[in-house]
């Protein structure tokens, strides 16, 4: 009787071993278990991507910089025992901020009174010119003008055309007009006035322009 009981408890005694051995056992092949990781959203495609946006300052910056040419002109009048109308269209290039050559055409109508007759033509040639801006409303301006030019001689009656060179140089006022407009008033004086070989009244010469 005894014998049998000892057999028995040896019996759940290797039991207890073998399912302690069970419970412990681990498949070499079996991953360790890893929480989820949360995977990071893309946001939607939209074909392209944002392009930086400049301030407003670097845009108004960049349009003046690539500005380089102004279209213009001026208008010259002159009343009296002269009377001198001018058209001028001319073209500005704009290499800095404060120097400005350009070119132009000029058309003038020309009438002068005499004392037993009054003699009158047409005018035409074109003229070279450089502005200083000295500050945002006051130029500095000098030219070279050539004009083709019909000339009356009181004394025979007859008349000859010839080239008429002057050089004017002065200054003026300019008064802004929008973005890029400005209104011109010149004063200028002829360094190289003859009384008998000119279409100006005096050496003085007045000019209105406008500039877009």
């Amino acid at each position: 009787m005894m014998y049998a009981a000892q057999r028995l408890l040896l019996l759940i005694c290797l039991l207890c071993f073998a399912m302690q051995g069970i419970a412990q056992y681990k498949d070499p092949t079996e991953q360790p278990s890893q929480p989820p990781q949360e995977v990071p959203q893309s946001p939607p495609a939209t074909g392209q991507e944002d392009a930086p946006q400049k301030p407003a300052a670097v845009k108004q910056k960049n349009k003046k910089e690539g500005r380089r040419w102004a279209v213009g002109g001026s208008l010259g009048l002159a009343f009296g025992t002269i009377t001198n109308i001018e058209v001028a269209p001319s073209v500005m290039y704009l290499a800095s901020e404060r120097l400005r050559p350009g070119l132009g055409a000029q058309y003038s109508y020309y009438s002068r009174k005499y004392s037993n007759t009054t003699f009158s033509t047409s005018i035409y040639g074109g003229r070279s010119f450089l502005q200083y801006v000295v500050h945002p409303n006051v130029f500095a301006w000098g030219e070279v003008e050539a004009l083709n030019a019909e000339l009356y001689d009181i004394n025979t009656g007859e008349s000859v055309r010839d080239w008429l060179v002057s050089p004017l140089l002065g200054g003026g006022y300019r008064q802004a007009m929008g973005e890029a407009g400005s209104f011109n008033l010149m004063l200028l004086y002829n360094m190289n006035y003859d009384s008998n070989r000119t279409i100006y009244a005096s050496p003085l010469v007045i000019r209105f322009g406008v500039w877009f």
